[in-house]
Formats: structure tokens, C-alpha cells, sequence
């Protein structure tokens, strides 16, 4: 009879270990899920911009070794846009996105293949420029970033003269 209580022990002993496994496993997951998640800020968002900063030059150049993570910078730019510029960043960030891919996966004359990516999204251009316009304002208000030329446009008279077709001036 004296086993009875040593079992008793015994049991007791390894229900706890187990619940003691049981609770850490949870708390290591919780903790796991946590630092995985986006939090969603201005500062957050002033540093992908910043990093993303000469975007546009990038595209002039069509260098994957500058593009490349700028391109990154503006995809997780969006992960962390607060709400109120969210959509614009979203949308910006697409579209950035999938002319970056057209470029990577054409394998021949880059510029011709960010020239074919364009005409074939030429249907989004204005709501493109339009969330250009609207992340260059709050990059300007809210992290005092001066994006460039992104999403702007230049307005000039037009001309009084013409010139006869198939000539330039």
C-alpha cells in the first residue's frame, strides 16, 4: 500500500510537467503570432517611404540591384500604411509591384518590357497617379519627404503654332 501514494506522486508530478509543456507551448505561440504582427503607423510608413524614396529614378534606370528593394520597401510600405493613406499605398504599391514583375520575368530588353507593362495597365494610369499624388502629400506632411516627381504632373499651355505632320518641332 505504501506504492499507492508514490503512484499518486507520480501522476501528480506528471500533470503538472504536462500542464506546465501545455501552458508554455501556448505562451511561446502567442508570443510567436505577436511578433509577427504589422503594426500599422506613420513612423512605420515614413521608413519604408524613406527607403523607397527614389523609386522613380530607379524605374528610369531599370538597375535591379536599386530597384529590387525599393520595390520591396513600397510592397511592405503598405503593410504598415495607417488607414487614413492605406488605399492609396495599396494601390501605388500593386501596380509598382507588377511592373516591377513584367520587368524580372521578360528576359529581354528591359525598357521594352516596362514600356509593353504600361500600355498593358494603361486603363489604371489615373487612379495610379491619383494615389502618387495623395502618399507624395502625406509623405510631405507627415514625414517631411519629398518623394519627387511620384504622382505628379506638369500642367504647360499649349501651343499656338502647329506643325505639319510627321515633322517635330
Amino acid at each position: 500500500m505504501a506504492d499507492a501514494p508514490r503512484r499518486r506522486l507520480r501522476r501528480g508530478v506528471v500533470v503538472v510537467l504536462v500542464v506546465v509543456v501545455v501552458a508554455a507551448v501556448a505562451v511561446g505561440a502567442v508570443l510567436v503570432v505577436r511578433s509577427r504582427q504589422v503594426t500599422r503607423s506613420a513612423e512605420a510608413l515614413c521608413a519604408q517611404l524613406t527607403t523607397a524614396q527614389d523609386l522613380d529614378q530607379s524605374f528610369t534606370t531599370l538597375d535591379p540591384t536599386t530597384l529590387d528593394p525599393q520595390v520591396t520597401a513600397l510592397r511592405k510600405a503598405a503593410q504598415v500604411a495607417p488607414a487614413d493613406i492605406s488605399p492609396s499605398v495599396d494601390t501605388l504599391a500593386a501596380f509598382v509591384g507588377e511592373l516591377a514583375t513584367a520587368v524580372d520575368d521578360a528576359g529581354g530588353d528591359p525598357t521594352q518590357a516596362l514600356t509593353k507593362a504600361l500600355e498593358a495597365r494603361q486603363d489604371r494610369v489615373d487612379a495610379v497617379t491619383a494615389a502618387g499624388t495623395a502618399v507624395q502629400g502625406w509623405a510631405a506632411a507627415n514625414c517631411g519627404l519629398d518623394l519627387g516627381r511620384t504622382g505628379t504632373t506638369t500642367t504647360t499651355a499649349p501651343s499656338t503654332t502647329t506643325a505639319p505632320s510627321g515633322t517635330t518641332r
